[in-house]
């Protein structure tokens, strides 16, 4: 077995090839095999996928269901076969919407499996051949080249300008230059510039590599263990509604005990028609409608927010979005366009802004007072600087119909060939105008490009790179005057201000050759004028800086996350928004505090830099320790196990990795932060609308329950039948329930703070309230019934009155629902809502149908109602109405509680 937990990146060549027991020439086929033997393949396992059956059962685990299953077992063994059915059919319709739901959102992606090549490029048996990457093993020697996604862990060597793109790991935009040489122990991902990482591209270069890791114990790998480790939690809404009905089943379970020893000892009614008096007030009690309304109600959601572009992979999720506290947001990509664009210009004792992000070439150059420089009259200086910045560029630059203007090569060389293109200058004819004739590629050890281009007669060198660098090369500096000696304190104090503001740093100089310089182009590398520097960022989404506002507006806080460097961190949180005054805190700091410092830092800091994926996943899990709902948002593989174990897991769908968003709860397919504050809202949208069909259903049970337990009280006779309470629950009730679900948002939804997780479902004004309704329809059914059935009607014309009461009161109450507290007795209270007429209409359908049709009325035992009875229907649901608006206004003028 290989050894592990060895610091790859900080051991020399030499000492890795002795560690895995290998040479250049790479392994035997006979040592790979023997090794596979102990490491098996090179494949990575991250993601859990349910099945279609796990999806189907999930939706019966719930203890209301479970006593619906128990009251239909009884009703089957008192041969009450018609009951049973209709009772295992509410359950199975229950399941079936619920499932249609989430069995439409759930992905099968497998991700992890395309971030790796089929293919890779290694010596065996001191040959060079292709073969499949899951067969590659430890001490494997393989070759990366540009275009290769790197097949596993490897250490560098023959390293020739090596870049890779590790934006997928780190979060850096930018590639990151590789070397051969050995970097420190402690040295964090981002930095381990000796290493290649599975997964990551490459971009440039080309290198020979020790394969050191594979399968599970790569970079990925480990990501994948900690998604394994990591459990989904319950949303908060699903957590309270889990209470609610366990309290509720304990509740219905002791009443139904009571009533059946009641029932049997001192009414000394038979044993059958007592178990049937317990299955009537168990169906009544057990709010059949509220599992599938609650489910309608946030598949309407979910389409709300598809057409947003926000698809819901899981479904109750949606309401966890309205009671966010904090989100966690990554930068590179999500807030930021992940698009390098220039922005400054600096020259000697002159500066321009440069508007515009990406690499689209619309914008504009600004003076230093903001003044529009003059398109035609562009100073030679500045000409000058992006001349030299096209001549000195590997890159090229496209526009794509389908994604827009894209860059092939390396970014900052693109955002370079963008500015050329602001300027007028097209970067294929300043190319062909002044033809390459010799280059020394970017290097990580010199930290500079170097091109040789003939200008008319003249051989030209331009040279780029890091401004400490090409400072110290330079003797001359280019100003309006013309060229003048080197002024070493002006431009690294210049260079510093700039490196402030979080741009990086792009400096060019430049060098008439009037020699031929041969071979060795290197050997011209002094006395060279510098023309001046450019500051680049990876510009802020517009749209994300006023979804950011929107948020805080909304008392949301916005924490930024990401492995970039502090100074770029702190100003693209700047940018955009977010709070700096708490200052940025890196990785490697987060890691040494301790617990009580951790919360501290945590609480009052919202800029994390230099962060890996367990930082993120520990902030997460201290945020929820401190009672806080996490939203966390990325597009990486380093995001997704912080994207599961938040209470909402939102991905970016365009630029976001496969693992990204399998594991997250919410994929955005537009990549726009934009989307996150329209989700925000419509969660917070779907979470009242919740409240309200739930406060509307609950009502209507607890009044059925209240008739069942009256009945048994003064009479023999049941008001309503078991199967005409699921007529009532399952079928007027859920679709007069589904008009809420399309209520449309209160003016102040998101000016007012997130909701307090801790909150009871039931507070005391709204149980006041459904106890209150409850009351005034056991009072009227229970009335309807009785003046008919001791007036001589039959029992069946007295159970139709009842059920119709029932309906018409919920049809009344629905009216009341559309406002809690706020009074409904307005043109816009009562017809305000179309979807809210049109379920009235169905109903008043329906229950006509129930009433008349005789197929219906041979099922449920009912007989048609008189025109004086409907009257008498409708009259006491009307005052049931203006009850309710009168307690509202009591209510509102009183106790001052408002919706």
């Amino acid at each position: 077995m290989l050894e592990k937990n060895i610091f790859w990146h900080a051991l020399s060549v030499d000492k890795v090839l002795d560690a895995l027991s290998t040479d250049p020439a790479g392994l035997t086929t006979q040592a790979a095999i023997s090794r596979a033997k102990h490491v098996g393949q090179n494949v990575v396992s991250l993601l859990q996928t349910r099945n279609i059956f796990s999806i189907f059962f999930s939706q019966f685990n719930n203890v209301l269901i479970y006593l619906l299953l128990i009251a239909a077992i009884v009703a089957f063994l008192l041969s009450a076969l018609l009951d049973a059915s209709v009772i295992l059919g509410v359950i199975a319709i229950n399941g079936l919407i619920g499932f249609i739901q989430e069995y439409r959102a759930e992905r099968d992606l497998q991700a992890i499996h395309k971030l790796f090549v089929p293919m890779a490029h290694v010596f065996r048996n001191k040959q060079r051949i292709a073969m499949a990457s899951v067969e590659l093993v430890p001490g494997d020697i393989i070759v990366l080249q540009p275009g290769d996604r790197v097949p596993a862990d490897c250490r560098l060597f023959k390293v020739k300008n090596l870049e890779t793109q590790e934006a997928i790991l780190t979060g850096e935009s930018e590639p990151i230059l590789k070397q051969e040489a050995s970097v420190a122990s402690d040295a964090v991902l981002v930095d381990r510039a000796s290493m290649a990482y599975a997964g990551t591209m490459v971009v440039a270069g080309s290198a020979l590599a020790i394969i050191v890791g594979t399968g599970q114990d790569t970079e990925i790998g480990k990501i994948g263990k900690l998604l394994f480790k990591t459990q989904r939690v319950e949303t908060p809404l699903i957590k309270k509604i889990r209470q609610f009905g366990n309290r509720l089943a304990v509740g219905i379970i002791l009443a139904a005990i009571l009533i059946f020893c009641f029932g049997l000892y001192y009414k000394h009614l038979p044993v059958k028609e007592i178990f049937m008096v317990v299955i009537a007030f168990a169906v009544a009690a057990i709010p059949e409608g509220l599992p599938p309304i609650m489910t309608i109600t946030l598949a309407i959601g979910v389409r709300v927010m598809a057409a947003s572009k926000a698809i819901v992979r899981r479904l109750p999720v949606v309401e966890t979005l309205g009671s966010v506290t904090v989100i966690c947001t990554d930068k590179t990509g999500t807030l930021t366009k992940n698009e390098m664009t220039v922005t400054k210009v600096c020259l000697y004792k002159s500066e321009y802004e440069v508007t515009g992000s990406g690499y689209a070439p619309t914008g504009s150059f600004l003076l230093s007072d903001n003044t529009l420089l003059d398109s035609d009259n562009y100073p030679v200086l500045l000409k000058k600087i992006i001349t030299a910045a096209i001549c000195c560029n590997e890159a090229t630059l496209f526009q794509d119909k389908e994604n827009g203007w894209q860059v092939a090569g390396d970014p900052t060389d693109g955002a370079l060939l963008t500015l050329g293109l602001k300027a007028g200058m097209i970067w294929q004819e300043v190319r062909n105008r002044f033809p390459l004739i010799d280059q020394i590629p970017f290097s990580s050890e010199k930290k500079f490009a170097v091109t040789l281009n003939k200008i008319e007669q003249d051989k030209v060198l331009f040279i780029k790179g890091a401004p400490e660098t090409i400072f110290s090369l330079c003797s001359k500096q280019c100003t309006e005057n013309g060229e003048a000696a080197f002024d070493m304190d002006f431009w690294q104090q210049y260079s510093y201000k700039i490196a402030q503001m979080g741009l990086r740093l792009i400096a060019i100089a430049m060098k008439v050759i009037e020699k031929d310089p041969g071979q060795n182009l290197s050997q011209n590398l002094n006395n060279l004028t510098l023309l001046g520097f450019f500051g680049l960022i990876d510009a802020p989404r517009e749209e994300a800086v006023k979804a950011v506002a929107l948020c805080q507006h909304a008392g949301i806080q916005i924490k930024m996350i990401t492995g970039d460097h502090a100074a770029t961190a702190l100003s693209i949180a700047k940018q955009v928004g977010i709070d700096i005054s708490g200052g940025v805190i890196e990785g490697n700091k987060l890691a040494k505090l301790d617990s009580v410092a951790l919360k501290k830092a945590i609480s009052s800091c919202s800029v994390f830099a230099r962060a890996a994926p367990e930082h993120k996943l520990k902030l997460v899990n201290i945020l929820q320790a401190e009672k806080q709902i996490v939203a966390m948002t990325g597009d990486g593989v380093n995001d997704a196990p912080a994207l599961k174990k938040a209470n909402v897991g939102i991905a970016m769908g365009g630029r976001g990795s496969e693992v990204a968003k399998e594991a997250a709860e919410i994929v955005l397919q537009d990549d726009n932060f934009a989307t996150l504050a329209k989700a925000v809202e419509q969660g917070r949208i779907i979470y009242n609308n919740l409240l309200k069909t739930m406060y509307y259903i609950l009502p209507t049970s607890i009044g059925e329950a209240l008739i069942i337990l009256v009945a048994l009280l003064f009479s023999n006779v049941l008001p309503v039948t078991p199967l005409q309470i699921l007529w009532i629950n399952m079928v007027t009730e859920i679709t007069l329930a589904i008009a809420l679900a399309f209520e449309k948002a209160e003016s102040d939804v998101m000016l007012k703070p997130p909701r307090n997780p801790q909150q009871p479902i039931l507070q005391f004004s709204l149980i006041w309230r459904v106890l209150f309704v409850a009351l005034l329809m056991l009072i009227g059914a229970y009335s309807l019934f009785w003046w008919e059935y001791s007036h001589q009607a039959s029992l069946a014309l007295a159970h139709c009155i009842a059920v119709n009461a029932l309906v018409a009161y919920e049809v009344v109450y629905l009216i009341n629902c559309r406002r809690l507290f706020n009074n409904c007795l307005s043109w816009e209270g009562i017809f305000g809502s179309r979807i809210c007429l049109i379920m009235i209409f169905i109903v008043i359908l329906l229950q006509l149908l129930f009433s008349y049709w005789s197929i219906f009325q041979r099922l449920f035992s009912v007989q048609g109602l008189s025109m004086t009875q409907w009257l008498l229907v409708w009259v006491s649901a009307f005052i049931l109405f203006i009850i309710i608006e009168l307690e509202k206004l009591i209510n509102r003028k009183f106790f001052q509680s408002n919706w």
